[in-house]
């Protein structure tokens, strides 16, 4: 019986799903930026306009298991009428790492093309639960790297008004 509990704690700590209202969203209060919906069951934000597009994500590691890669996926829908959000950057690092590091560890991801495209970098994949997912990077948790890990997709660079994105959150689970 306590080996069935032990797995069942362990399986409990193979991912973790990191909700729209957990992660930051610069100016996700302010309705003429972002709306607070619900979607499929679920409380989502929608991308009204922005200039600056920005969405971080914050794990502990400590309650991931150790000696395992993680890759950290944002979920997410796009409306028809999307607007400047073709293309984004990605990173993911531990906190203490340092910023310059990471940076050169970017990706390039796109979000409204579809694998069959030349273009180098990643592309979404359409979930079974219909959601799109696209990959933001990955790490790996060992016993002397423990800390937070922040994933973050952003397009601060072209400076259109951007619009159309429905975010239900960043799935972070075994590679």
């Amino acid at each position: 019986m306590p080996d069935d509990l032990d797995r069942r704690h362990q399986d409990i700590r193979m991912s973790v799903f990191l909700e729209a209202r957990s992660l930051y969203i610069p100016h996700e209060n302010n309705p003429r930026h972002w709306i607070w919906t619900w979607d499929s069951g679920h409380e989502v934000v929608e991308l009204q306009n922005v200039c600056w597009l920005e969405i971080k994500g914050m794990v502990d590691t400590t309650c991931l298991l150790k000696m395992t890669c993680y890759s950290a996926y944002l979920v997410f829908k796009l409306k028809q009428s999307t607007q400047w959000i073709d293309t984004a950057l990605t990173s993911v690092r531990y906190l203490k790492d340092k910023w310059s590091y990471c940076e050169s560890r970017r990706c390039q991801v796109f979000l409204t093309k579809s694998k069959s495209s030349k273009d180098p970098g990643q592309f979404p994949n359409i979930r079974q639960d219909r959601w799109m997912e696209i990959k933001l990077g990955e790490f790996y948790v060992t016993s002397g790297n423990e800390g937070e890990v922040e994933m973050r997709l952003w397009n601060t660079e072209n400076i259109h008004w951007k619009s159309g994105l429905i975010v239900w959150g960043i799935d972070v689970r075994p590679c």
